[in-house]
């Protein structure tokens, strides 16, 4: 059978973490016919996930990947929960059954293609005064930095996506409403972005089991949806302070209708 093998790294290096006699483990995606057995190497914070695999396709990558990625990150939370440490993990190279190292650079080009309020690419005057003016609203408050930070972190690990994504969205509206019981701010957070309670809600709704402590697993499919519905909600947000916390003008941002 085909094998497949991961290798990162745990910072901070100083900790140089090293765990032993790692139990070797087997999971069944059965969804997608797709079987996995673990063997999980850590050495002087040095990572090394080895799996063998009932059959290999490189759309299998990533769901391979994040098995792999929970399991090692699981192993390493052991370790830092007895400690009082605060490790991070990365999984920086795959190697497949065919020897070609690939890096792992963990990206969404679905999501990218719906930020419209700022560019990095479009290096021209315009736009760079437009970038200076968004990074100097974006970190000049928690309150506004936060929520930014844990979209990232909903794409950047996957099983934060649904909770996070509630999270940004309650953040969002008590930016916009603050102080206003959540039933009379919601429409007005509604109509200050242009979005319906049924494109919201499905955010929402999502979001209430993992809030609440529920891991029953989520499928892929209505994960994406969430994560890009909440990303053109963001992207509004940041329009919606570029403008002087001005109500987005319809014509130019259509009723998102869910």
């Amino acid at each position: 059978m085909p094998t497949v093998r991961f290798f990162g790294t745990i910072l901070p290096r100083g900790m140089e973490l090293s765990i032993l006699n790692i139990p070797e483990l087997d999971w069944e995606d059965t969804p997608l016919g797709l079987k996995m057995h673990f063997i999980i190497r850590i050495v002087t914070s040095h990572v090394e996930v080895e799996c063998e695999v009932n059959r290999y396709l490189p759309d299998d990558l990533p769901h391979l990947h994040i098995r792999a990625f929970d399991l090692a990150r699981a192993c390493v939370d052991v370790w830092a929960f007895a400690k009082g440490v605060f490790p991070t993990l990365y999984l920086e190279t795959f190697l497949p059954p065919d020897g070609t190292t690939q890096l792992l650079v963990p990206q969404n080009p679905v999501v990218a293609a719906l930020c419209s309020s700022y560019k990095f690419d479009n290096n021209t005057p315009s736009e760079n005064a437009n970038l200076d003016k968004v990074i100097r609203l974006l970190i000049s408050d928690r309150a506004l930095f936060m929520p930014l930070n844990e979209l990232s972190m909903a794409n950047t690990l996957p099983h934060l996506g649904p909770a996070n994504c509630g999270r940004v969205l309650d953040g969002l509206r008590k930016l916009i409403v603050p102080g206003v019981d959540p039933k009379k701010a919601w429409p007005i957070f509604q109509a200050t972005l242009n979005a319906d309670d049924k494109y919201l809600e499905f955010i929402s709704d999502l979001s209430t089991n993992p809030r609440h402590g529920d891991r029953t697993h989520i499928p892929a499919a209505p994960v994406i949806e969430s994560m890009k519905r909440t990303w053109v909600i963001m992207d509004r947000f940041i329009e919606y302070r570029k403008r002087g916390n001005q109500s987005l003008p319809l014509a130019d941002f259509p009723l998102l209708k869910g």
